[in-house]
């Protein structure tokens, strides 16, 4: 895990193990929004270059810009539905990330963010007589969601079952409600 982490990192490094925030993670806001804005700048110029390529075959054709930036935007990023639940004590977070092994996960976690990146290849090749095919497909995924509470980065957990994410993230002590007795004056 780098040290340059931005506040905290959960790490997925089993099934079904539950593993928790490596606090010795944390630095500033700063470093953290630098790391967010850097991962939209990556993904928004591998689909500007897809839909340049998409462009270009066409014969640099006018009137497909839309569609062409539609279709380089879902061939290089896939959606990754997600479910937030909320008990008295934590936030849970499913996401289906069907196809990405732990290894290809890395979610950064603020007491207000929380942001799923995942990236696999994989390649084929096939060879008939003497014409050899070889393939590679990637699979991005990319979700940033703010969170209706704050929650503690460092009691946070994370497991990867049959696809689905669950991370559970205990709310911050001073976001759960309280009672305040009303007294007459």
């Amino acid at each position: 895990m780098s040290k340059n982490r931005p506040m905290s990192a959960l790490s997925l490094e089993a099934v079904a193990r539950p593993l928790l925030v490596n606090p010795s993670a944390m630095v500033n806001m700063s470093e953290d929004d630098n790391l967010f804005e850097r991962s939209v700048h990556e993904l928004q110029e591998a689909i500007t270059r897809r839909a340049h390529e998409l462009w270009q075959s066409s014969g640099y054709t006018s009137g497909h810009e839309v569609e062409d930036w539609i279709r380089a935007e879902s061939e290089v990023l896939r959606f990754v539905p997600v479910e937030i639940t909320e008990s008295d004590n934590d936030l849970r977070v499913y996401a289906e990330v069907p196809g990405l092994s732990a290894r290809d996960l890395d979610i950064q976690l603020e007491p207000k963010r929380l942001i799923i990146r995942g990236k696999t290849e994989q390649s084929r090749e096939r060879t008939k007589g003497q014409v050899s095919y070889s393939e590679r497909e990637g699979t991005q995924i990319f979700r940033a969601l703010t969170l209706p509470r704050e929650v503690d980065t460092e009691n946070a957990t994370a497991v990867l079952r049959d696809g689905v994410l669950e991370l559970t993230l205990p709310k911050a002590s001073n976001a759960k409600g309280t009672r305040i007795q009303v007294k007459a004056a």
